[in-house]
């Protein structure tokens, strides 16, 4: 194992922690997210704006912004570099937290209900609409399952897209914008188990 690798996480989660725990979101959601986004801190974004998520500058919530160039898809399904404005924290700490409230507000707020699942809550943020990638929830278990080897911690190193999930994230990969906020709503209420959707007449 990378004694980087090894030092970087265990700081991070340090850092995300108490904050987490603080909002009622998994740590290892926030850990995951911000290793798949920035690179455990090391992209510009995260070292310059102690921005480790990817979150957008909005007015109304956020002081201070910089400029960052990112991918986005769009509902073509092709993806183009665009220059955006990026939300500025003032800590690493700040910035966790602005990711708390994110994940806790209007738009994802149903993702308390994977508190106790981690590959279910990134699955919701993401057709929710946080990140575009057709891949994203694989990668970010993929993350969670190293995640879990590096903390010794054998259920997060087991974390995997089961089959159950599976087809749910196939149906919103299929569909983008406001058909796809509301086909999630839909999952989210039947948990992402497959086999129960028909029952409700889906």
């Amino acid at each position: 194992m990378s004694v980087r690798l090894y030092t970087e996480l265990h700081e991070l989660r340090e850092i995300a922690e108490p904050v987490c725990v603080a909002a009622g979101v998994p740590w290892s959601v926030c850990v995951a997210q911000a290793w798949a986004e920035s690179g455990l801190g090391r992209s510009h974004l995260a070292r310059t704006a102690n921005n480790f998520h990817g979150i957008k500058y909005r007015k109304r919530i956020h002081q201070t912004y910089v400029w960052h160039v990112s991918p986005e898809r769009g509902r073509d399904g092709t993806t183009a570099k665009h220059r955006m404005r990026f939300a500025s924290f003032p800590s690493p700490e700040a910035g966790i937290a602005a990711w708390c409230v994110r994940v806790t507000g209007r738009r994802y707020g149903d993702s308390a209900l994977f508190a106790d699942d981690p590959t279910r809550f990134m699955a919701y943020l993401w057709g929710r609409g946080w990140a575009t990638a057709d891949h994203y929830v694989e990668a970010f278990a993929g993350r969670l399952r190293r995640l879990g080897e590096v903390m010794g911690d054998p259920a997060l190193a087991l974390a995997r897209i089961d089959p159950e999930l599976e087809p749910c994230i196939t149906a919103l990969r299929g569909c983008y914008g406001k058909e796809r906020h509301e086909l999630t709503t839909y999952l989210a209420s039947v948990r992402f188990v497959w086999s129960d959707v028909p029952a409700v007449g889906f």
